[in-house]
């Protein structure tokens, strides 16, 4: 991996923080403990992210900063209007968020149709070939994607994110099972620190 893909993978992190700052001008403010909580998980995502190079401060002035700080801030405002959009209907939190998912789904399958379609034609002849891994791929995420757009519905954003860094774990464990590839230091601060950002969490 590049170095500027590591930076466009980090950056988007930062959602996290922008969802709450976004979300305390609109009325959906954090307590002190919540943000705290979300200081101390970001702080675990860039232990786990960030490579050595990156302690130079010319690495941190490529494109993919800006790139990645503009997918952050894009994430926050999706994570925020998921919350208002599942609010404004007048069904149960899970239906509600439901219906939105089924729009938000039916919305990218048109613009990622129309954007393949255009740019690479190709790819939609190779589909048939990898069915298997699509379906498994497509269900796992769409019954994560419920799990989201219900917290969502339900709690702020911010901390529902939060929360969701757990996801971290699991990433880490599957590399170490199947790949054989060993947990270093930094990975072990990372982990320890989104743990007590959860802890934390569950204690506000």
């Amino acid at each position: 991996m590049e170095h500027g893909d590591v930076l466009g993978g980090l950056y988007p992190v930062c959602g996290v923080d922008a969802v709450g700052a976004l979300g305390a001008l609109i009325a959906i403010p954090l307590s002190l403990g919540g943000w705290l909580s979300v200081l101390v998980g970001m702080a675990g995502i860039v232990a786990l992210s960030l490579p050595e190079e990156f302690k130079r401060v010319k690495a941190w002035l490529t494109p993919a900063t800006g790139l990645g700080l503009l997918s952050g801030f894009c994430f926050a405002l999706t994570a925020l209007s998921i919350h208002y959009s599942s609010r404004q209907l007048s069904l149960p939190p899970v239906h509600a968020a439901g219906v939105v998912l089924v729009s938000m789904m039916i919305m990218q399958l048109v613009l990622m149709t129309v954007w393949l379609a255009w740019r690479e034609p190709g790819l939609f002849r190779q589909i048939p070939q990898h069915l298997g891994w699509a379906v498994f791929i497509g269900l796992t995420s769409a019954l994560g994607s419920i799990g989201w757009y219900t917290a969502m519905s339900l709690q702020n954003p911010a901390l529902v994110k939060t929360l969701g860094q757990v996801e971290f774990f699991f990433t880490l464990f599957i590399t170490w099972r199947l790949f054989k590839e060993p947990i270093r230091g930094k990975e072990w601060v990372g982990m320890g620190l989104i743990l007590a950002s959860v802890i934390l969490l569950l204690r506000v």
